[in-house]
């Protein structure tokens, strides 16, 4: 396991999945509220059905985990039952800038983060870009979807 340091909901820690596939999990009890790993779910599952560039999200049980401390200092622990995964990618680079549009296939990938953001009413809106990968972007981190217009 590893722990994230920074963002408002931890922002997660990270796990091996039972598929050997390495997760940034948010769990019921996270920094942001218990809705927040609900909302991941839905968005990242509803992303790949428009085949929007979201990461690969999967329920986690945190089962054999429990009673490891979230954050460092807070008292958080995780709790038995399930949380959000998203498949981690590395290396990245978090930003909240759209650019390198003729990299990689970003033209069609940028259309799909605008779309995905207008459609689930997008909130906080951040993406991931991974370098490896000819600067290929990613949405990730939606726990301020879903909520409508402030």
């Amino acid at each position: 396991m590893r722990r994230a340091l920074a963002g408002l909901s931890g922002p997660g820690f990270m796990v091996l999945g039972e598929d050997q596939q390495r997760y940034w999990c948010k769990s019921l009890n996270n920094f942001q509220g218990e809705r927040v790993p609900i909302t991941e779910q839905i968005v990242g599952r509803l992303g790949k059905l428009i085949e929007a560039p979201v990461c690969e999200c999967a329920l986690i049980k945190l089962d054999d985990i429990a009673g490891w401390e979230i954050r460092p200092g807070t008292g958080r622990l995780t709790e038995p039952g399930f949380a959000h995964g998203s498949a981690a990618l590395e290396p990245v680079l978090e930003t909240r800038e759209l650019k390198h549009r003729s990299d990689d296939d970003n033209r069609r990938r940028h259309c799909g983060l605008y779309a995905l953001s207008d459609w689930l009413y997008g909130g906080d809106l951040q993406w991931l870009r991974a370098t490896a990968e000819d600067n290929a972007y990613y949405s990730h981190d939606h726990g301020y979807f879903l909520t409508g217009p402030e």
